[in-house]
């Protein structure tokens, strides 16, 4: 898996490559929001309605919750296990998506890899978070997010049903939360997600550079934990970036449109950073212009992406047609 992203020694200067992933960010960042926009709408016109299916689709999973509620008690063991457990569920379940996948010493490296970085990255985003709210005075406190174990086998089985590589990766495994009822300003929310958003992104670049002088140590090294940093700091550029890509989609409850709201040139600096970085060290990094559609990764993130869009007309269609016929009668 770290192999598939390009080292900053490696990475392509060509201008025709350059300039095809910029335009693959400008594409992916327009359909997110045209698909945004039609989430949002049909959030709007049918709350109820996607309220009770969302409560319909929840009853399954009665019995996570209670094991959430049970990991998020007073007692210090709890505040320990719960995180914990969470994060290396995820980081398993995330070394799935590599081929090599078993009882061998790559698995196990792989693993550990991604649960240090999963400690990493809910520190940066979620605890800078946490930090920016405490400055406006506003209580507040970081709870492990079963629903990340959730998402972590939909993107396993994405990545492994379509055979590419790096693999998608959503590394916020814990969730910043207000702990009392207020209101925050439109402002303060624009400030909770831009800061850590920019720590989070700095972050993953400098990991990005570490990942060089760990890959030598890596070959230079006998022991399978020479392979230790590279795989750190690869899984801290992989899931911070895309982690970052994906929370930057402006759907109302999500992180991008808290920035978005605030203000538009804030998110578009996210999401075009965090895009290029996407496409240019990890999908496409070395064709131009319509060739880059023939790779693997190209492909099925453009998939990906225009089954999104579909999803959310289906959906706006569904409503909409149910509406009209409740109306006639």
């Amino acid at each position: 898996m770290a192999r598939a992203i390009s080292l900053p020694s490696n990475i392509s200067t060509d201008v025709a490559v350059v300039g095809t992933n910029v335009g693959l960010a400008l594409l992916t960042m327009i359909v997110m929001l045209a698909t945004a926009a039609v989430f949002n709408q049909t959030l709007e016109e049918n709350d109820e309605d996607i309220r009770a299916v969302l409560r319909w689709l929840a009853k399954p999973f009665a019995a996570g919750a209670g094991a959430a509620a049970f990991f998020s008690g007073d007692s210090w063991v709890n505040r320990l296990m719960g995180p914990l457990v969470v994060l290396a569920l995820a980081a398993l379940l995330y070394a799935l998506e590599d081929p090599s996948f078993g009882f061998n010493n790559g698995t196990v490296v792989l693993t550990l890899s991604f649960l240090a970085t999963f400690v990493v990255l809910t520190y940066v985003y979620d605890g800078g978070q946490l930090l920016v709210t405490n400055r406006y005075g506003l209580p507040a406190a970081i709870r492990v997010f079963p629903a990340g174990v959730a998402l972590a086998v939909i993107f396993v089985a994405l990545t492994r049903v379509q055979g590419f590589q790096p693999g998608l990766v959503f590394g916020f495994v814990a969730a910043h939360t207000l702990t009392a009822p207020v209101e925050m300003t439109k402002e303060q929310k624009g400030h909770q997600i831009l800061w850590p958003a920019l720590a989070l992104l700095a972050v993953s670049v400098v990991a990005w550079l570490l990942a060089s002088p760990a890959r030598d140590l890596a070959k230079d090294g006998t022991s399978m934990w020479a392979a230790l940093p590279e795989g750190v700091a690869i899984g801290i550029f992989l899931a911070g970036i895309e982690s970052l890509f994906l929370s930057m989609i402006p759907i109302k409850f999500m992180d991008g449109h808290k920035l978005m709201s605030w203000n538009k040139f804030a998110w578009l600096g996210v999401v075009m950073a965090s895009g290029f970085l996407f496409w240019h060290a990890m999908m496409n990094q070395e064709r131009e212009s319509l060739n880059a559609l023939g790779q693997t990764s190209t492909t099925t993130i453009v998939i990906l992406m225009a089954s999104a869009l579909l999803i959310a007309g289906s959906t706006n269609m569904f409503f909409r047609i149910r509406s009209r016929a409740r109306r006639r009668a």
